[in-house]
């Protein structure tokens, strides 16, 4: 628990070092009458519509440390928080932890050498003038402190998804966008994404974008705007200059693009010395459900995603899962050379990503297979049965194109309702929820859940295959307790024997806490990823 939450801010004419910290700690303990004010009158009188503190500075290097009176490494928190930056100050080193969503890792390394420099200028002469423009100390006097993502990242009150991680410029603001057209892209992606401002070169992606955003882009583009380019379009291209670039070269209202030669695999973070974590899109075919999860991992664990190509091109949702794989594949392969191979698939994504494992691991690759939530469907059901979700979304589809086909009919509202609640149970998403809007069931929305009725029969079409390996299944609280439809028609017991009996290795299982999408958001997110960590690590059986 952390009792000092609150900064304070200074005002100090000092000239020397020495001055200014003695004016910090004046101000400081002047304050200490006050230090039993409530925090909840401290918010009201902030505004309760804001956040009352942004970054947050934490002091562990007390005499007891030193003492070795107590166990720093067991008492040290690291519990997940929303600050953009942590800045922790331990016993001989300065660590920062970033939110990489919000503090790009070129203002990190900058705030590092600041850091470093004003700490250097300040032990070499506490008498010293005081400046903010002071020289890089030498080389090996005081490294910059280091730079890691934190274990778990709760959703900031001002974001309704990741905000811009915009290309910082020499003073660490988003690159400025260019022509008018642009302008008026990123004003777009920036009200719909509830951030200040987004660069030019922002990935729509990785600021939490995905089919229904993409499709909230595109409306609003074409009402506001008069321009008409459609949702596959946002997400092929992904950034505000390739969008504009791509919406002056279209020849149609449709706009155009080969995908052929785009892979599928997407980084949510390149950096790190370990086999990278690939996760593979579930049944719907985004890979936004994966961000939370990266930002929990640890700095040094790479993470990609592949999503399904018929986000950018709806005609590829009829793909089987042998010719995903087959693509997939390829694109893994390009992408990260040899391995050993981690893969991760959720939900729907399980056949695609049993596939892939079994191809890999047929031609003698080392690969650790993780399941999470993994659906049955088509092993579960007879060969003359349908799915309820597939039922859901097949007559989803019908309302959809009645509206559109006939939007005054006498029973326009009722289908309208019935659709909105339809759509409400396919997106199984509290949060795109509010994207779903009864005014706005377009074609859009009727090409969206056609593509998701076929992505459906693909994948149920598919038949499991034997397994040569190991493979972990990690269970959420809904599942284990009987309650999701992954389950298939059939009990927890007689869903494990069924994936047990589809590999020649060991089948393990874990439990993680959280429903089926909550296990992937804060705060279930920070245990998902120490039981992933735990499974990849190389001491872990497999």
């Amino acid at each position: 628990m952390f009792l000092n939450t609150l900064p304070l801010r200074v005002t100090s004419a000092a000239e020397t070092w020495q001055g200014l910290v003695a004016d910090v700690f004046a101000d400081e303990t002047a304050m200490w009458a006050h230090r039993r004010f409530p925090l909840p009158a401290l918010q009201r009188l902030a505004g309760a519509d804001a956040p009352l503190i942004d970054n947050t500075f934490n002091y562990l290097d007390f005499y007891t440390v030193d003492q070795q009176a107590v166990d720093l490494r067991r008492t040290a928190d690291n519990s997940p928080n929303e600050f953009p930056l942590v800045v922790t100050v331990g016993p001989g080193h300065i660590e920062f932890t970033v939110r990489e969503s919000r503090v790009s890792s070129a203002t990190a390394a900058r705030l590092g050498e600041v850091y470093r420099a004003v700490l250097s200028a300040m032990s070499r002469d506490p008498e010293g003038a005081v400046t903010w423009d002071v020289p890089e100390a030498p080389s090996g006097h005081l490294a910059a402190p280091p730079v890691r993502t934190p274990p778990c990242d709760e959703p900031d009150p001002r974001e309704t998804s990741a905000p811009s991680t915009g290309r910082p410029t020499a003073a660490g603001a988003p690159a400025a966008v260019g022509d008018d057209l642009e302008r008026v892209i990123a004003g777009v992606w920036a009200e719909l994404f509830e951030v200040a401002a987004v660069s030019p070169d922002d990935d729509f992606v990785a600021l939490g974008g995905h089919s229904l955003t993409a499709m909230r882009v595109a409306a609003k583009l074409r009402a506001d705007h008069a321009i008409d380019v459609s949702p596959r379009e946002v997400l092929r291209v992904r950034t505000v200059a390739a969008l504009a670039a791509t919406i002056r070269a279209m020849t149609g209202p449709a706009g155009g693009g080969d995908v052929d030669g785009e892979s599928t695999l997407v980084w949510l973070r390149e950096s790190g010395k370990q086999a990278p974590l690939v996760c593979v899109h579930p049944g719907g075919g985004g890979i936004h459900w994966y961000r939370e999860l990266t930002e929990a991992l640890p700095a040094e664990q790479p993470v990609a995603a592949i999503r399904h190509p018929a986000s950018v091109d709806p005609e590829l949702a009829g793909s089987s899962v042998e010719e995903l794989a087959d693509r997939y594949l390829v694109d893994l392969r390009a992408a990260t050379g040899s391995g050993p191979y981690h893969l991760l698939g959720w939900c729907g994504g399980a056949p695609v990503t049993w596939e892939l494992s079994r191809r890999l691991a047929e031609s003698g690759e080392r690969v650790r297979l993780v399941l999470l939530d993994p659906a049955l469907e088509g092993l579960a059901c007879a060969d003359n049965d349908v799915p309820e979700p597939l039922r859901v979304l097949r007559r989803c589809e019908l309302l959809l194109q009645q509206l559109r086909s006939e939007p005054d009919h006498d029973r326009a509202a009722e289908r309208r309702a019935e659709a909105v609640r339809l759509l409400h149970e396919v997106v199984d998403d509290d949060r795109a929820h509010a994207m779903i809007k009864p005014d706005e069931l377009g074609a859009d929305w009727v090409e969206q859940v056609r593509v998701w009725r076929r992505l459906a029969e693909s994948r149920l079409a598919y038949r499991f295959g034997r397994y040569p390996g190991d493979a972990d299944l990690i269970l959420g609280d809904e599942l284990v307790e009987g309650e999701h439809v992954a389950l298939g028609e059939q009990d927890y017991d007689a869903y494990l024997a069924h994936w047990r009996g589809l590999a020649t290795g060991t089948v393990r299982s874990h439990r993680a806490p959280g429903s089926h999408v909550g296990v992937l958001r804060p705060p279930h997110v920070a245990q998902l990823a120490a039981l992933v960590e735990r499974i990849l690590s190389p001491d872990a059986p497999g």
